[in-house]
């Protein structure tokens, strides 16, 4: 288990590489059995344990079958990480957001995301991401 903060910083970069190679099994690898994802954009709510959390990021996957995270910066603590990247991608499936949803457009998008990972055992208990809102309803066709 990681209790270290070089353990902890080896652990997200690994974690970092499974999402960048759309890589489910390594993702929840990584991640407690019961752990908690929420992605905070309107009308998306948090998403619990290894069944539903492997649902959620196959559509992610599928919607965004180009998804590419480029990291800027990462901030560590023993337990804790803080993820700064800009995602890339191109919208292949509708994507919900609050009332409307988002239909592709053939457009690349690019936005600021920024990750906040709890983890106190060696393994993410909880992941909340919060991306720039502006830009992603602009790649998702809804500016």
């Amino acid at each position: 288990m990681a209790t270290t903060t070089r353990d902890t910083t080896e652990l997200a970069a690994a974690y970092a590489r499974a999402w960048n190679d759309h890589d489910l099994d390594a993702i929840l690898s990584m991640q407690t059995d019961d752990m908690v994802f929420h992605l905070h954009v309107e009308g998306l709510t948090e998403v619990r344990g290894s069944a539903a959390l492997r649902e959620q990021f196959a559509f992610f996957f599928a919607a965004l079958p180009d998804y590419r995270a480029d990291m800027r910066r990462s901030h560590v603590r023993e337990g804790l990480v803080v993820l700064e990247y800009d995602i890339s991608a191109t919208l292949a499936l509708p994507f919900p957001v609050g009332d409307e949803v988002g239909q592709p457009t053939g457009r690349p998008m690019r936005l600021a995301a920024v990750d906040v990972l709890t983890c106190p055992v060696g393994a993410f208990s909880r992941k909340d991401t919060y991306v720039d809102g502006f830009a992603l309803r602009r790649g998702l066709g809804l500016d």
